[in-house]
């Protein structure tokens, strides 16, 4: 609250006042009284003007009807300070009032002045005693108003209505008011106010206020996040409008693309900032600019495959620097908005300002809409994206890591998945950070390709950063990693007593925290029936391993990236083949193995290609977004990657400096561009996030925002025709409308139509749970 009276006593403290209208009642000069326009009972009088409500007939009304032409948008600043001098001789409900169009108006409501009809003052006036107020003002805001000198507002506040209309001041009683004033004096004065960037918030929609003729020395667009933006200007696809409108859940992040568009001239040293955004009841608190991220859009070279071979992709989100951009190229900024749990919904609005070295700086409005209700924290749709511990420590320890793990430069990188003995290469701060990132795009932190090596095997994260993993949202994670057993009898007995002993190490820890809402799970046989040569060996390990740990061991599941089949339907918990591999033939198969109490999760990796969505960089823009729609549709309720960070070790890590991003990225990974690279390594083993993670995160709330509305359906709710209606419109959104996905192959590349059906969702869940209230 005391922010908020500093900035309303801001406006009384002005770099100057200049005076475009006074009028003194007691010393009317000819030009003046021919100025004023009276109606009803007004008169002049030696001591003033006088309204009146004697006469029940008729108002008692003066305006002054020539001092200026409009009230001031205060985009430059500069603020209209009316101040008028009065004697309320008679107080009534709703008289002695004093207005400058539909921006302000004072009247009394018995002894209290009111403002607005909202805002009373601290003290009660006293009849016959003269009293002088003032306001400040713009067409969108009122800063200050006080009485006496002594300040009423705690904040800044609307104006009446649409501050709009001219400026004449009206004094007036009204014929039901039962009251009666004298008015001694009116000024009208333009002042300069402290802090403009609040006026410019206040009036965010009209900003800035572009002239046809006006030149400009470069342009702001923007683009929707699911939309790649290239470098090259001609190739711009998104708008020029600079009205921003965004909507999220609590628990939700929200994108969008703002793109610097140069004309001429070289824009240098260009910043970008966001202001706090303020909610439209003018009294809850801000929305803090420190919870919208910003990241200068980074591009990565793609490799001589797939569509526009060696082609700049818009794709890494770089740190928040300054940048320069040359004419006839584009430079798109990301902002993500983070929207806490417990944020009062309802609309905030803000200004995001570009500024260049030398020239004039843009704006852009910026509308955030919160919704009503919250995504839960830990979601329903289960995440199995593996990071590979030793590949990201090699990154920036290289020495340190070669080292413990005994490798040299021809080393791949397998032996980095089982680095235990890197667990302390890197701080554990940083790894706590790695978990935030993952976690608020939603992914599980886990390692599926961690097997045993010497009894041990490495779990990300540590045993000792779970209850920090899961207090944050994660959902499952893997224990270890198993693809075989000896077939001598002895070796074998040997493996599986080295399986118990790892296993045995975490019981205690699993069922002492008993999380009924998380998967502990053995990622096992990883595409074991595509290698169809060493399907007899498969056949014989896989009955070994899984039946001893079924039988000690059944608190784990037991995940295989294979599609569905019958030989060792009862050995798996869970199946997860890939997206193409489920299909309209076999999707039936699928449905009884859920109705068993088995379950289907999926996975994407190098294949498959187009015509299905996947996350290389050359792809449609939607894709990432899509594909948890699709899982929705196709009913699967798990998403394994077998990597985020899956870089390639002869150019990107184990080599010489200078590395990425001195010299260029090399995408080529199994034959695409990105395969298992989802986030870049940034400065001080900083994760940078691929604006394909940030697509698949908006998608995967999406899925979350369809599961509150799953649950809703089946409340009881009140028969009616809307009711009716609304769970109509709930199943044919549940049910995935044809237009966004058709089937894997056939989805939308629209962007409009994935975020109109997710309003949709929204809208729907909002009317659900108001009715269940």
């Amino acid at each position: 609250m005391k922010k908020f009276a500093i900035l309303c006593l801001l406006a009384t403290f002005c770099l100057c006042a200049q005076q475009l209208f006074h009028i003194d009642f007691t010393k009317l000069t000819p030009e003046q009284k021919a100025s004023l326009k009276l109606i009803g009972d007004s008169e002049l009088l030696p001591e003033g003007a006088r309204t009146t409500s004697n006469t029940k007939e008729k108002h008692s009304i003066i305006t002054i009807t020539q001092p200026i032409n409009e009230i001031p948008d205060g985009f430059d600043g500069n603020m209209l300070r009316a101040t008028w001098t009065f004697v309320p001789t008679k107080f009534g409900g709703w008289g002695n009032d004093f207005r400058i169009a539909s921006a302000m108006v004072m009247e009394m409501t018995g002894t209290i002045p009111t403002l607005n009809a909202k805002y009373s003052s601290k003290k009660p006036l006293t009849p016959g005693k003269a009293y002088t107020m003032t306001c400040d003002f713009t067409k969108y805001i009122i800063t200050s108003w006080t009485i006496d000198g002594v300040e009423q507002l705690e904040k800044p506040q609307k104006v009446w209505m649409n501050g709009g209309g001219k400026p004449n001041p009206a004094l007036a009683d009204f014929n039901d008011t039962n009251s009666e004033t004298i008015w001694k004096s009116v000024t009208l004065e333009l002042v300069k106010h402290k802090n403009p960037k609040l006026l410019i918030q206040a009036g965010h929609e009209d900003y800035p206020p572009l002239k046809m003729d006006a030149k400009l020395d470069f342009l702001i667009g923007q683009a929707n996040p699911m939309v790649k933006v290239f470098r090259e200007a001609q190739d711009y696809q998104g708008t020029f409008s600079r009205q921003i409108k965004i909507a999220a859940a609590g628990r939700e992040r929200e994108s969008f693309q703002l793109v610097v568009f140069p004309l001429d001239k070289k824009l240098k040293n260009v910043k970008v900032t966001v202001s706090d955004l303020q909610h439209a009841d003018g009294e809850s608190p801000d929305f803090p600019a420190k919870a919208i991220a910003i990241h200068p859009v980074g591009y990565i070279r793609t490799a001589n495959h797939g569509r526009r071979q060696g082609w700049q992709w818009p794709d890494v989100l770089m740190p928040n620097k300054p940048f320069d951009v040359e004419p006839g190229f584009v430079q798109p900024v990301w902002f993500t908005v983070d929207v806490p749990h417990g944020t009062i919904p309802g609309d905030y609005s803000g200004v995001i300002t570009v500024e260049a070295d030398g020239l004039q700086p843009q704006s852009a409005a910026l509308t955030l809409t919160v919704r009503s209700f919250s995504l839960p924290v830990r979601g329903k749709l289960k995440t199995a994206f593996c990071i590979c511990p030793g590949m990201w420590e090699i990154w920036y320890k290289p020495d340190e890591v070669k080292k413990l793990l005994n490798m040299t430069d021809q080393t791949g990188h397998g032996v980095l998945y089982t680095s235990y003995e890197c667990e302390n290469v890197l701080p554990k701060e940083k790894w706590l950070e790695m978990y935030d990132f993952l976690l608020a795009h939603r992914l599980s932190p886990t390692v599926i390709y961690s097997g045993l090596k010497n009894g041990r095997a490495r779990t990300v994260p540590a045993m000792e950063d779970m209850q920090y993993c899961y207090d944050r949202g994660m959902n499952a994670t893997c224990l270890l990693n198993v693809n075989g057993v000896s077939q001598d009898p002895e070796k074998a007995k040997k493996d599986l007593e080295a399986i118990h002993n790892w296993l045995k190490g975490w019981e205690g820890f699993v069922k002492e925290k008993n999380w009924k809402d998380f998967t502990w799970y053995i990622h096992s046989y990883d595409e074991t029936e595509m290698q169809t040569a060493r399907r007899d060996y498969f056949d014989y390990a896989i009955p070994v391993t899984h039946s001893y740990i079924q039988k000690h061991f059944p608190w784990v599941k037991l995940e295989t990236a294979n599609p569905y089949y019958e030989r060792h339907k009862d050995l798996f918990h869970i199946w997860t083949p890939l997206t193409n591999q489920i299909n309209e033939k076999n999707i039936e198969t699928y449905r009884k193995v859920q109705a068993g109490g088995q379950e289907v999760w999926a996975y994407v990796c190098c294949g498959p290609g187009k015509p299905y969505a996947n996350f290389f960089i050359d792809f449609p823009g939607v894709a990432p977004r899509i594909l948890p729609w699709q899982f929705f549709q196709y009913k699967i309720t798990g998403f394994l990657y077998y990597l985020v960070n899956h870089y390639q070790p002869t150019e990107n890590w184990n080599m010489n400096a200078p590395k990425w991003p001195e010299r260029p990225w090399n995408p080529l990974s199994y034959n695409t561009n990105s395969d298992g690279i989802l986030i870049y390594p940034g400065p001080d083993a900083t994760p940078l996030v691929s604006t394909r993670l940030e697509n698949l995160r908006d998608g995967i709330e999406d899925f979350e925002a369809l599961e509150i509305l799953k649950e809703l359906i089946t409340r009881k709710i009140p028969k009616s025709e809307e009711n009716d209606k609304l769970i109509k419109e709930a199943n044919e959104l549940l049910n995935v409308p044809q237009e966004l996905s058709k089937n894997w192959r056939e989805y939308t590349k629209d962007p409009e139509v994935i975020v109109n059906a997710r309003a949709k969702t929204d809208e729907l869940i909002q009317k659900l749970q108001d009715i269940a209230k």
